[in-house]
């Protein structure tokens, strides 16, 4: 096992990338503290830690960190699955408070190499990990029933009949189970607070503007996340829910200390069926000397991925 020690800005572009190979298994570990504007240390007490990353094949996969409130820092094991595609991973930690609130740092990336990887492929879902551990927990319930004897099938000489009274019982959620002796998918994942993430557009390198062709319909899902960013390559995103709207506004805030100025991004995106429509970015610059307006039509936000959830 190795570690590497890293350090991410949060009001600051970061640009870390790592190197690690397909097909290692949990021998490496990333152990990241946060920092804000003034260098500090971001306190993390209180707070869980998770890391997201969308990897070559376009799978998303997520895990939770190890919290140190001593040092404020969060440690991630980097498993077989977030190396089980050969090429660069966009990565970014998610902060949450007590409160629910996000907060996210982004900017590291993740090469992964292959020679000569002998391994066999690992399935590449983005349930994978919160799949086997659920499992993990049902095995330790399995291995807590006891004795078969001192199960009440009426044959004591009939592992038939104590294997179908085992099958019978009702596993709680704490133990793995759903609460239920006929258990569903569906029960798991919302016990579980897992949602399943599709990726529906994606434009990594350049960014799209006008009408983008979704691969799914956007009323399919919960709830829908949009990457996108400015022409100077400032990202940011917004989250909005289906149900109750069509149109979410993506607008960012970008400072240049040194002209004094600052510039305010906004432009709709709206959906309908398979295609989200972006509307002209509308550009305000604010200078030391005065406000001047300007409505951009062939850049100023482009959007750069489309993330749907869905239980």
């Amino acid at each position: 096992m190795t570690t590497k020690e890293i350090s991410l800005k949060v009001w600051e572009e970061n640009r870390i990338i790592i190197l690690a190979n397909k097909g290692e298994t949990d021998s490496r570990c990333i152990k990241v503290s946060f920092t804000d504007e003034d260098d500090d240390d971001l306190d993390l007490s209180g707070k869980s830690v998770t890391f997201y990353a969308l990897k070559p094949d376009g799978t998303q996969v997520f895990n939770n960190c190890e919290v140190d409130t001593q040092e404020n820092t969060a440690t991630l094991i980097i498993t077989s699955q977030i190396l089980s595609s050969v090429g660069i991973l966009e990565c970014e930690f998610q902060i949450f408070d007590a409160d629910s609130n996000l907060l996210k740092a982004n900017g590291i990336k993740i090469l992964v190499s292959s020679k000569g990887d002998f391994l066999e492929a690992v399935e590449s879902t983005s349930e994978y990990n919160a799949l086997i551990e659920a499992m993990n927990k049902a095995n330790g319930f399995s291995n807590s029933i006891g004795n078969l004897l001192d199960l009440s099938t009426e044959n004591k000489t009939s592992i038939i009949s104590a294997i179908n009274e085992v099958n019978g019982k009702t596993i709680p959620f704490s133990q793995g189970g759903n609460g239920s002796s006929t258990p569903t998918a569906v029960m798991t994942r919302t016990y579980l607070d897992v949602m399943r993430a599709y990726q529906i557009f994606i434009s990594l390198i350049d960014g799209a503007i006008g009408t983008l062709n979704l691969t799914l319909d956007y009323s399919n899902f919960g709830k829908i996340e949009v990457y996108y960013k400015t022409h100077d390559g400032k990202f940011s995103s917004r989250m909005f829910w289906p149900q109750y709207s069509n149109n979410v506004v993506l607008d960012l805030v970008t400072f240049n200390e040194y002209y004094t100025t600052c510039k305010l991004y906004s432009a709709n995106l709206t959906f309908s069926g398979s295609t989200a429509t972006l509307s002209d970015t509308l550009v305000t610059d604010v200078k030391s000397s005065g406000n001047t307006l300007d409505r951009q039509t062939s850049y100023g936000i482009k959007i750069h991925r489309i993330v749907g959830y869905k239980y």
